[in-house]
């Protein structure tokens, strides 16, 4: 098992609303992990800005997943399915 740790920038996306709203959701991560990264490894969310800190703790529930190529998500390819 591995612990990862997923930055968030909170200009680019509304993430303390989005993980008091929801319980699991879907994360980008880069080509280079997507081996690495395996269903039961750990993770922290950590949020940067004038608040930065931690701000959910949780497990990885899916392999990594290439996009679609109708998802509108820019910079990234690999989709993660986490529980927080």
């Amino acid at each position: 098992m591995k612990y990862w740790a997923f930055h968030c920038n909170p200009k680019a996306w509304d993430s303390i609303k989005e993980i008091s709203e929801h319980v699991d959701g879907t994360w980008l991560i880069n080509k280079q992990d997507e081996k690495d990264i395996q269903i039961g490894d750990k993770f922290a969310l950590w949020i940067s800005g004038k608040d930065a800190g931690v701000y959910a703790f949780g497990e990885i529930t899916d392999s990594p997943k290439m996009l679609k190529e109708d998802e509108k998500i820019t910079n990234a390819n690999i989709l993660l399915n986490l529980l927080a």
